[in-house]
């Protein structure tokens, strides 16, 4: 009797440590809502857990994507009906989702991912081609408008 419950205690924990922890993981996340982020579609952020505003996506990088063409917010994580990043500048957490009642599921979201080591859902916010995305967030920096003044000014000092 003993020898049996040794047996599937250790068949239990190989199990485990060998992936059976991320199938669990999967098959809860499988319990939440899809509904994936892309380019085009309103979404909601909340800042430390309180909603900020609700935004159009005009971009997407593998790190972060661009809400009126112009601010980029970090991405570290996307799950099937949400996303996550961190700010750099001062450490507070955002959440973007985007319907606005799933913001109470991000929680236990959340806790899945840790416990069960779930991967980010790669049809999620897909990045769009890098080059675009990169001309449009330097573009952000220096404003077209000002370049073409300038150039009609220096045309008209030389007269």
């Amino acid at each position: 009797m003993v020898f049996v419950i040794i047996l599937l205690v250790v068949l239990f924990l190989a199990f485990w440590w060998l992936g059976g922890k991320e199938l669990v993981g999967e098959w809860l996340t499988g319990l939440f809502p899809v509904e994936r982020l892309k380019k085009g579609d309103k979404v909601d952020v909340f800042l430390d857990g309180k909603y900020n505003r609700t935004a159009t996506i005009t971009g997407v990088t593998s790190g972060s994507m661009l809400i009126y063409d112009r601010l980029p917010l970090p991405v570290d994580y996307r799950g099937t009906f949400y996303a996550t990043g961190v700010d750099q500048n001062d450490g507070s957490k955002l959440v973007y989702v985007k319907n606005r009642k799933h913001f109470k599921l991000v929680r236990a979201a959340e806790l899945v991912k840790k416990v069960f080591n779930v991967l980010d859902d790669a049809e999620n916010l897909i990045p769009e081609d890098p080059v675009m995305v990169e001309a449009a967030t330097m573009g952000a920096a220096a404003d077209p408008e000002s370049e073409s003044e300038t150039e009609t000014e220096e045309a008209g000092d030389g007269l």
